[in-house]
């Protein structure tokens, strides 16, 4: 029969010491390390995977990267090209053709031209369908057939405020022109 070693048993008796500790603790403090939660494991929140790299790369590093990146597009048009690195790397046209003319590439000024008129109209586009959709969000939701503007709702759901005949009868008949000189206040 092999005896314990002296190592052994003083690391046992540690360990003994440590664990009462901990149940002792445990009596004072509720919920927290006690005879029950020792074996338990403890969830976490589990982490979200990164993006992929060469959308986490800064200027510097995208062009180190593409350089080696352009040496694998044989066969390729500068207009593929410019798609294939816009989707790679994630950046907008605009970085796009900026950071291959840095690199060499010699893209078409008329498509260049052309794809700048495009995003111009579609950013002009959103701005203007954004623009429309705030106004008919306002004009809904503080004026109907009865009222000009409404203040409020009465507790059962009544709307109240200035109504379109006080509205008219309340708006100023002429407005003096800046040629009379007249300061209407």
């Amino acid at each position: 029969m092999l005896l314990p070693s002296w190592t052994d048993w003083v690391f046992q008796a540690r360990r003994r010491s440590s664990f009462q500790r901990n149940r002792e603790n445990a009596l004072c403090f509720p919920g927290t390390i006690g005879y029950e939660t020792l074996d338990s494991t403890v969830s976490r929140k589990a982490k979200r995977p990164l993006p992929p790299r060469t959308s986490r790369m800064n200027r510097a590093r995208r062009l180190q990267s593409a350089r080696h990146w352009l040496a694998t597009q044989t066969g390729r048009t500068p207009v593929q090209i410019a798609k294939s690195y816009r989707k790679r790397y994630g950046v907008d046209w605009p970085c796009a053709i900026h950071e291959l003319s840095q690199l060499g590439v010699q893209l078409d000024s008329a498509w260049v031209a052309q794809l700048n008129r495009s995003l111009l109209g579609a950013h002009r586009a959103r701005r203007e369908t954004a623009d429309t959709q705030a106004m008919a969000d306002c004009e809904q939701a503080d004026s109907n057939d009865e009222f000009a503007y409404i203040a409020g709702y009465t507790p059962n759901g009544f709307p109240f405020g200035v109504t379109w005949d006080e509205w008219r009868q309340s708006a100023p008949e002429s407005c003096p022109t800046d040629s009379e000189n007249e300061c209407p206040f």
